[in-house]
């Protein structure tokens, strides 16, 4: 059963509220984007480990590396090592084996992380909700490695039946169905993106929570603000709450998101929340400076019809990649950021 998922498309995104022409190089490869058709793919006689990978004699490496995230030789190779030992190891421990019929994989090796749950996986999900093929008869399988608390607070949302594989389940499935990306990853689908929207509405609360927040990572392992401590009493001499998700239940962490007209936070995974946000709100992202490639918070916010702003930061160790360096912030041009959303 091979199908189409979702139709080819171009889209033209919006520029950025406080857009510079110095800046053009950051950004002018994502202002218009055009999208492959997406078709479903169809496999037979198949095992699924509890990792999620997909075995038919040999493990299908092409259904568990993301196809549009590229890695260096040597962490490919690592990370595949790693992949395969692990799916071995898996097929001869399991404690119990299940058959199903009929199944959907959607994952690859970076569902796992808060933005690709969001931005990859269920982008899948709301476009198998607009197809035309009937999938009543399949259940979603996700690996244990996803069973977290807002990948069970967000599927469940969705009609389908659907089954975290245990550490130690091993899963015969008889008819396979893959779900590619809808869109490279860091890219989306506009309308899709506006369906999550709706389809998560915020259960109100009595509580008065903060319209202006600011997503702190001080608590993640890397990737943080090096003189945060400098930029805090600007932001609460203009009024900001200053948030640890982390640290918060998921479903409030929705709320605060679904109250706030002004989102602030380095590039990371707190910037996935714009997803709860109302239209017209906006969004401050203080990226890295000359980093071209980083852009999935700018197509998200032009996607969702949101207000984007950017505040341009220094790395700390030039040698790192975005993903694992700190960043300096100007201290005068953050509060400069600040008054100008005001």
């Amino acid at each position: 059963m091979s199908f189409l998922v979702y139709p080819g498309q171009t889209v033209t995104r919006n520029q950025p509220v406080n857009f510079k022409i110095e800046d053009e190089q950051l950004f002018k490869t994502e202002f218009e984007k055009t999208f492959e058709p997406v078709y479903a793919e169809k496999y037979n006689e198949v095992l699924i480990t509890p990792n999620g990978a997909v075995l038919k004699f040999l493990p299908k490496y092409n259904l568990y590396f993301s196809r549009s995230i590229r890695m260096n030789f040597f962490k490919k190779v690592k990370r595949t090592a790693d992949f395969t030992l692990t799916a071995g190891y898996q097929l001869i421990t399991f404690k119990e084996y299940i058959r199903k019929k009929k199944a959907i994989i959607l994952t690859d090796n970076f569902s796992v992380m808060f933005f690709h749950w969001f931005g990859d996986i269920l982008q899948k999900v709301e476009a198998l909700c607009s197809t035309e093929s009937d999938l009543r008869d399949y259940i979603i399988l996700l690996p244990h490695t996803c069973n977290t608390p807002y990948a069970r607070n967000t599927i469940k949302k969705y009609t389908f039946n659907y089954h975290f594989i245990e550490p130690d389940q091993l899963i015969k499935v008889d008819e396979l169905i893959y779900i590619p990306l809808i869109s490279p990853s860091g890219n989306f689908r506009s309308e899709l993106m506006k369906n999550m929207r709706n389809r998560f509405r915020i259960q109100e609360t009595n509580e008065i929570l903060p319209t202006k927040i600011f997503i702190t990572r001080e608590h993640a392992p890397n990737r943080t603000i090096q003189n945060e401590n400098e930029l805090k009493p600007i932001l609460r001499r203009f009024g900001y709450t200053i948030l640890s998700m982390e640290k918060i239940p998921f479903e409030k962490q929705m709320q605060y998101a679904a109250s706030a007209s002004k989102l602030i936070s380095l590039h990371g995974a707190g910037l996935t929340h714009m997803l709860w946000m109302k239209e017209k709100s906006t969004v401050l992202e203080i990226r890295l400076n000359n980093d071209a490639h980083n852009n999935c918070y700018f197509s998200l916010a032009s996607d969702l019809n949101l207000r984007y702003h950017y505040l341009l930061a220094e790395k700390m160790n030039p040698k790192l990649s975005t993903q694992k360096t700190n960043f300096m912030v100007n201290a005068e041009e953050f509060e400069d950021a600040l008054l100008s959303i005001e």
